[in-house]
């Protein structure tokens, strides 16, 4: 793992034991290291490693005060849409909770809109 990843992960896992000092931080950390292994070479239109995008998403979701499982979704959102790894893989290794998160998620950016006002 890349220093800057590292630096992403701990400054993360910082956050959610203060928020949350019962979050299971061993959960958080492989579903890091899975976003962050399935998204690797790919990037964001400005260059950065595309892992920033899923580690802001968790921490909005931290700041929020939701679940462990929640915030491993944010970290794995955007895996099946994006990635090799599916709603399979992350239902074996982060439960049936994770992955339906995941894939509701993935669910609700497929829809579109017929109006404008319809988007708020």
């Amino acid at each position: 793992m890349s220093a800057p990843m590292k630096k992403d992960i701990d400054f993360l896992l910082e956050c959610v034991q203060a928020q949350n000092p019962s979050a299971n931080l061993k959960k958080i950390r492989a579903a890091y290291e899975c976003a962050a292994a399935a998204h690797e070479g790919q990037k964001r239109r400005n260059g950065e490693p595309y892992i920033i995008h899923p580690v802001a998403v968790a921490k909005i979701i931290v700041e929020m005060g939701l679940d462990t499982d929640s915030i491993c979704a944010g970290l794995l959102h955007d895996c099946i849409e994006d990635t090799e790894f599916g709603y399979r893989e992350i239902e074996n290794k982060f439960g049936t909770s994770v992955a339906e998160l995941v894939d509701g998620v993935t669910r609700l950016g497929m829809l579109r809109y017929s109006k404008e006002q319809e988007q708020f």
